[in-house]
């Protein structure tokens, strides 16, 4: 989510109503014969009066007028999901012995020493016994540089 601020500029026109006084000084010649009170006018004085004049003064205040909450706020549901799950099956089978040419141990065709004795339940058919000192040859070379020791591999081997 994205809160944007923007200042927006809106001229304003009003109109106001402004006070002015204007002072006027008017002779006009009389002929009339002088009262008391025009006896006390002639004295030194000096009369000072002002005009006056209402200005327009433009003044701007910054003014609260709107509030922005921002919240967040959570919730849960539920969705199903559709998917296939992929699982692979073993079988094995259990091949006859035959003899192969060249060696003692009697190897079934196509299987190593580990494969026949996952087959067997970790039993090995008796010409592949007693070659401890071929198999632990074979580790060494094999999984030698390994942190486990040829004794857990020693079923599989024979």
């Amino acid at each position: 989510m994205r809160v944007i601020k923007q200042l927006t500029k809106t001229p304003v026109t009003e109109q106001f109503n402004l006070r002015e006084e204007h002072i006027a000084i008017e002779r006009k010649a009389v002929d009339q014969p002088a009262s008391a009170a025009d006896f006390g006018a002639f004295q030194e004085s000096t009369l000072e009066l002002h005009e006056m004049a209402e200005e327009a003064v433009a003044s701007k205040s910054a003014r609260v007028v709107e509030e922005v909450i921002i919240g967040r706020s959570s919730s849960t549901h539920q969705e199903t999901i559709s998917d296939t799950l992929r699982h692979t099956s073993v079988e094995i089978e259990q091949l006859t012995a035959v003899a192969t040419p060249g060696t003692s141990t009697g190897a079934m065709a196509n299987s190593t020493a580990t494969d026949i004795a996952s087959a067997t339940g970790g039993a090995v058919p008796s010409g592949m016994q007693g070659d401890d000192a071929a198999y632990r040859s074979h580790w060494q070379s094999h999984h030698g540089s390994g942190s486990t020791p040829y004794e857990k591999f020693v079923a599989a081997y024979q």
